[in-house]
């Protein structure tokens, strides 16, 4: 028997409470979000669009619209392109009011937020805080936090007129934006804050592309010579301060990107005000070989190259006065106390190798060995808590990683296998020379210690790793030792990143004292 469809349908009370259930929590679900979240921050940096007036954003446009002509920048190029390849100590070019000051003065209405007391910038996707190299600085690079105009500045920067623009005045073809802003996007230094004088990374690994042009504008009115945040741009041998370009508001700052174009703002930010700036970096499938350190640009590249000046100690100049008092002893607390918990740490293992070498019998490893073990693991909890409170680069969750590994193989494995067990015996002594070497190396601190460091860490920290395995193995917990890699070859990468950044630098200290 074949039904009618009506016979089919469901009540009609049915269907009338499910509609009213549903627009019953609806209206639940919008009263919840206007009452919960109106007031509830989101995170940007940019203040409401509302406060900029639609006119004035309108006429702000059509200004930077006609102050990046292709006519007027064409002129700009040919009027700009021989100096900009002649200046020294590379090629650069500083030019004032390229950009439409309304425009710009909107799009600082935009980045009006100060930084928080700990120098950063509200949803800033990096924020630095290495006394060595990068102190309070911002970095913003994620376009659904800048304002609109800033978006559009951005856009209008990565367009085909103005990368022909750059080609043009640089002598440098097939220029390539940077749509992800790697490293680039809106830069803030708050007060107290620096940037050390450095080479910038050279590779863009994701797409194999070469860093070779460098922008920026500055977004600082009314600033001062007495402001501070001058960019400085070096010589190839580190010697001497080329240029010091005031960080000054619609000022357009252009140079080319190489091993050698040091440069960066050194000197602490007096304050009150923050230094602000967009940065835009450009690139090309392949470089001349002169550009690079080496001489073969083949390769994976490297990091940031931080530098210092030399002969500062007799060197009168600004900076490196601001390198000898500011940077290297610019908290000498803090220093002072990661050298005693260095030092410390390293007198605590050394300990340990004279109690290996003087060993007996199995007796004294018993009651000489593991307590000195366990008196160097407690006095290496230094290095955790330096971490966590921000005194060192280290990241907290490596320390404790190898930390906690270390003493979990003390107190539950090593009575398991013996004291004076073989694996227990390997593993120590890796433990014990690798660490009164890191750690005194840490304390001397220069190039010969961090060389020792590297280079035998490298060596003894995998033996002291399959000797852990061994005796978790050993103890009777195979599968536990099989989950040892998990742990080791992060911790074993991170240490040959060091290293190679490490030896890059050195390099690169190398070839420069050649051109002396």
């Amino acid at each position: 028997m074949i039904r009618s469809l009506s016979s089919r349908r469901p009540p009609l009370s049915r269907n009338v409470s499910k509609k009213g259930l549903l627009w019953l929590g609806t209206l639940i679900a919008a009263l919840f979000l206007v009452v919960f979240h109106r007031d509830k921050p989101v995170g940007v940096v940019v203040v409401p669009s509302s406060t900029i007036d639609s006119s004035d954003a309108f006429s702000a446009i059509q200004d930077l619209h006609d102050a990046l002509s292709q006519h007027r920048l064409d002129s700009l190029a040919r009027l700009y392109s021989k100096p900009y390849r002649q200046n020294t100590p590379f090629p650069h070019i500083v030019m004032d009011g390229v950009f439409s000051e309304m425009y710009l003065r909107l799009v600082q209405q935009e980045l009006s937020r100060e930084p928080t007391q700990h120098g950063c910038i509200e949803g800033s996707s990096q924020c630095f805080h290495d006394i060595s190299s990068q102190y309070k600085k911002s970095a913003l690079d994620n376009e659904a936090k800048m304002g609109f105009l800033t978006r559009m500045l951005f856009e209008k920067m990565k367009g085909s007129t103005f990368v022909t623009f750059l080609e043009q005045l640089s002598g440098i073809d097939g220029l390539i934006p940077d749509p992800h802003f790697r490293g680039s996007g809106i830069h803030v230094t708050a007060p107290g804050g620096f940037l050390n004088i450095h080479a910038d990374f050279n590779k863009y690994k994701k797409f194999n592309l070469d860093r070779r042009v460098n922008v920026f504008i500055f977004l600082n009115e009314d600033w001062r010579d007495e402001d501070g945040g001058h960019l400085e741009l070096w010589s190839k041998d580190m010697r001497s301060c080329h240029q010091r370009i005031l960080p000054a508001f619609n000022r357009l700052v252009v140079f080319s990107s190489t091993d050698f174009s040091y440069h960066g703002h050194p000197h602490p930010l007096p304050g009150p005000r923050s230094r602000r700036s967009l940065a835009l970096y450009y690139y090309t499938n392949g470089r001349p070989s002169s550009e690079c350190t080496d001489e073969d640009c083949s390769g994976d590249g490297h990091s940031t190259l931080f530098q210092k000046p030399f002969g500062c100690e007799r060197c009168e100049d600004a900076t490196c006065r601001a390198y000898a008092e500011v940077v290297y002893m610019s908290s000498p607390r803090v220093n002072s106390w990661l050298r005693f918990c260095n030092a410390v740490t390293a007198l605590s293992w050394l300990a340990v190798v004279l109690v290996l070498l003087v060993k007996k019998n199995d007796d004294s490893c018993e009651t000489h060995l593991t307590p000195s073990v366990r008196v160097a693991l407690a006095v290496s909890g230094f290095e955790f808590i330096n971490a966590v409170v921000g005194f060192t680069r280290s990241k907290p969750w490596q320390v404790f990683l190898f930390a906690s590994v270390r003493t979990g193989v003390e107190l539950w494995v090593t009575p398991l296998v013996g004291c004076a067990h073989v694996t227990h015996l390997l593993t120590v002594t890796c433990w014990a020379v690798g660490d009164s070497i890191r750690f005194g190396c840490n304390a001397i601190e220069n190039h010969a210690s961090k060389w020792v460091r590297y280079n035998v860490g490298c060596l003894l920290f995998p033996i002291g790793a399959f000797g852990e395995m061994w005796m978790v193995y050993t103890a009777g917990y195979p599968f536990a030792a099989a989950l040892w890699p998990l742990g080791f070859f992060p911790l074993y990468r991170q240490l040959l990143k060091q290293r190679k950044k490490f030896m890059q630098s050195l390099s690169t200290s190398d070839k420069i004292k050649k051109t002396k």
